[in-house]
């Protein structure tokens, strides 16, 4: 059989191509098989002589990854065999086939943890051990599909649970502080731990963002040539018959469309209708229509007739405000939160939890970037949070009294204490004179502000003005700015200017842009502190 197979010949030695079923007699055996056996078969055969062929259990790993078939050789005594092939059908498709594997993620991970090595780890190693070790264990898997919601919290169980009792048994245990507290990073009040659900949405939205970020690559060209023929990827619904890969990418899209940005060109082609906007100059747009006649008019390159006709009259102006022709040849997305644009899991995890992490814990920040044990550092965490069983924590949950103290006798209680702070000033240098800029906003409109002092430490000159910034950042150095021309047109020698924004002092020195949204206001103000010594 397997001869007339592989060589096109039949048992009597002519040529021409087998057919099934078909009955094979040499004296040991009766094989009954159909076509698509047949062809199994010879897969794996072929691959097995081929000594260039692949092995013989990757080559048919195609028809035994679908699940449905298997071989069972039935019969009585050895020389009555029949090889038969019931179909056995879960009815469920080949989604249940994927989504089965995908259930094992949580079993390699319990596996990882058992041992007597994992059970004699302190707290402050399996929590490393988790970061390292376990958290990494489903990263592929997550980085390709977008895993239900029970598979991740079956994850998270695991961990859990073997950070709080250092074992994978079931069973009951005490958690003094909730997992999403946990996870947040070291400087919010967590350990650093993440969620897996986050990490997986994270890793899936970098597919997504090089969907519409990187056109040449082979992937994208034939998810975007099959799916977005007619309209774009944030344009175009979900496919009803996706694949478990597309369907998680198109989960990702308003999360994207929400954390990305166009940066218009000259001959802009972006729909300012759907996607967030700017010309460079830091100021962002949601809404309006981007006439593609609008140019050529005035010096700056817009036409301020049809611009007033489009937009209100503040996009007007701050558009105006931008010359065209600096503007790039064509459009480019850029990730918001990211300094330079671009996207990276680290920032995309922080959009995505944004919320949670929104207030820092500056007594956990101190805490851990001490210069102590990592055992020491888990023990302050812990009383610092209010971990430790103590009565306060117990009573709490159990509601029972605490007992009074069995050194001092006294019931528990709570000091307030208060933070010092130290304010130094100090005379300028010889001969120069110091100038102070500042920036501050209220919940609708910010002002930026500067003073100079002569060199004797009086005030020499002081101004101020109401400004529009979308971020800290702009407004600092719209404050900058303000300082050097308030400056340039007092006809100030031998200045100083001092700012406390670090970012923005380090950046100045060093030419180089703090924020991708700067840069057409960053280079000005270097230009202008130059030019003016």
């Amino acid at each position: 059989m397997v001869v007339e197979v592989l060589h096109g010949t039949d048992a009597e030695g002519e040529c021409g191509p087998s057919t099934g079923p078909f009955v094979v007699d040499k004296g040991k055996g009766i094989a009954e098989v159909d076509n698509e056996k047949i062809k199994h078969l010879t897969m794996v055969f072929k691959a097995s002589l081929d000594p260039k062929a692949q092995p013989a259990h990757k080559a048919s790993r195609p028809i035994r990854s679908l699940g449905k078939t298997f071989y069972s050789l039935t019969g009585s005594g050895k020389n009555n065999a029949t090889l038969s092939g019931p179909v056995e059908d879960h009815g469920e498709g080949p989604e249940c086939v994927e989504c089965s594997g995908l259930r094992s993620l949580p079993n390699k991970i319990s596996s990882r943890l058992e041992g007597w090595r994992a059970n004699l780890l302190s707290q402050a190693a399996r929590m490393t051990l988790i970061k390292s070790v376990l958290a990494s264990v489903p990263i592929y898997t997550m980085s390709v599909f977008l895993l239900p919601r029970k598979i991740t919290n079956r994850i998270d169980a695991s961990l859990r649970r073997f950070w709080w009792t250092g074992s994978s048994k079931e069973g009951r245990y005490l958690s003094l502080k909730a997992w999403d507290s946990l996870c947040k990073p070291k400087a919010c009040g967590g350990l650093g731990f993440r969620r897996a659900r986050d990490i997986n949405f994270s890793l899936i939205s970098k597919l997504g963002w090089l969907l519409i970020s990187d056109g040449n690559s082979l992937w994208t060209t034939v998810v975007n040539a099959k799916y977005c023929q007619v309209e774009g990827f944030f344009s175009t619904p979900r496919p009803s018959k996706a694949s478990l890969v597309v369907r998680g990418i198109w989960a990702t899209r308003d999360f994207i469309r929400q954390n990305s940005i166009w940066i218009i060109g000259q001959d802009s082609e972006v729909n300012v209708w759907d996607y967030h906007w700017s010309c460079g100059n830091g100021i962002q747009y949601d809404a309006g229509v981007l006439n593609p006649k609008i140019k050529g008019i005035d010096l700056s390159g817009w036409d301020r007739r049809r611009l007033s006709a489009y937009f209100t009259p503040e996009a007007t102006n701050s558009l105006i405000s931008v010359d065209r022709r600096l503007l790039a040849d064509s459009d480019s997305v850029y990730w918001k939160s990211s300094s330079d644009g671009k996207f990276s899991l680290k920032v995309a995890y922080w959009d995505l939890n944004k919320e949670r992490v929104a207030e820092k814990d500056e007594m956990c920040s101190l805490i851990w970037k001490s210069k102590l044990h990592e055992r020491l550092k888990l023990f302050l965490w812990k009383l610092c949070c209010d971990v430790l069983p103590f009565g306060s924590r117990l009573q709490s949950i159990f509601g029972k009294t605490p007992d009074p103290c069995m050194l001092c006798g006294q019931s528990e209680g709570d000091d307030d204490l208060g933070s010092v702070e130290k304010v130094r000033w100090g005379l300028p240098r010889l001969g120069r004179i110091k100038g102070y800029v500042d920036f501050a906003k209220s919940d609708e409109e910010g002002a930026v502000a500067a003073v100079f002092f002569d060199p004797s430490g009086s005030v020499l000159a002081f101004g101020a003005k109401k400004v529009s910034a979308s971020s800290v950042l702009q407004g600092e150095l719209e404050a900058m700015r303000f300082g050097v021309d308030l400056a340039t047109r007092l006809h100030l020698g031998g200045l100083c200017i001092l700012s406390d924004n670090l970012h923005l002092v380090q950046s100045v020195k060093a030419k180089s842009c703090p924020f991708w949204n700067l840069h057409l206001a960053f280079f000005s103000l270097v230009g202008a502190l130059h030019s003016g010594g």
